[in-house]
């Protein structure tokens, strides 16, 4: 039956919100949403939405046993106030990394994706909470669908306002002592999006979860019981000019023996009226 088609969507639906939820959350730990190579530096920069992550080889000669063989890496917070210390002094002394620097700030577009990021796994928790009870409450089928789409759109939002900050030409391009180098989008950058489209997947399968529960309901509703008999039998009549042509006696009451009468199960048939031609 089609009415129970909308259990696997449901199921599906959940899974995928959990996924994407999963996804979007591991995103913002990842300092990987924006990187660079200075090779003139031989120093790898990581941007990400609230931490930044500096790789590099060059090690001063005596702190080089404190570090041993390898690359160093070094994370700060953009939280730290020290880190906005050290931004200040650059920019006051005209640095000639000052536009590295300033980067590694709380910038708008970082504020926007914690920010709609948030409010997505927020939604979406609740649209979880929602979509398990859809069959307790009928109406929540559409609240889970209006939920999920509100987590949807913030998602979506924040992968929007990241990708159009990120494409513009003073945060794109760095200018180092030498050379410019170019900024790439990272991983976290694209799986957000991909935790995006999972949601959006989810969205899509509960609306057709929603369609077939409602539909299934309002259709079993309408309909009786199966293995229920109907208000009335279907009866066939001969053709009116046959029925015309015979002679039916009249019946005079129940004594009378040209009449046949027949016992109908009140629980089987409703009563009806019979209407002759005059």
């Amino acid at each position: 039956m089609r009415y129970q088609w909308y259990k696997p969507f449901l199921i599906v639906s959940i899974l995928f919100v959990f996924v994407a939820s999963f996804l979007v959350i591991i995103t913002l730990f990842s300092p990987q949403w924006q990187t660079v190579d200075i090779s003139e530096l031989n120093a790898f920069h990581e941007h990400g939405v609230w931490w930044d992550c500096v790789s590099s080889s060059v090690v001063p000669l005596n702190v080089a046993d404190n570090y041993g063989p390898g690359r160093h890496r070094k994370c700060t917070q953009k939280f730290d106030p020290t880190v906005a210390a050290v931004i200040k002094a650059a920019v006051e002394s005209g640095s000639a990394d000052m536009q590295e620097l300033l980067l590694h700030r709380l910038l708008p577009q970082d504020k926007a994706v914690l920010f709609f990021t948030i409010f997505s796994v927020i939604f979406a928790m609740i649209s979880v909470v929602i979509g398990s009870c859809t069959t307790c409450f009928l109406p929540n089928a559409v609240l889970y669908s209006i939920a999920l789409l509100i987590a949807t759109l913030c998602s979506g939002l924040a992968d929007v306002i990241f990708f159009l900050a990120a494409m513009r030409v003073d945060n794109r391009f760095l200018t180092g002592i030498v050379n410019v180098y170019e900024q790439q989008l990272g991983w976290a950058a694209y799986a957000h999006g991909i935790g995006t489209l999972i949601l959006f997947s989810s969205f899509a399968c509960s609306v057709a979860s929603a369609y077939f529960l409602i539909t299934g309901k309002m259709h079993s509703g309408s309909s009786l019981p199966s293995g229920g008999y109907t208000a009335y039998e279907r009866y066939e009549y001969e053709p009116y000019e046959q029925r015309n042509q015979q002679k039916v006696p009249d019946c005079h009451g129940e004594d009378d023996k040209t009449c046949t009468y027949k016992d109908c199960p009140s629980n089987r048939y409703a009563p009806f009226v019979v209407i002759t031609d005059v």
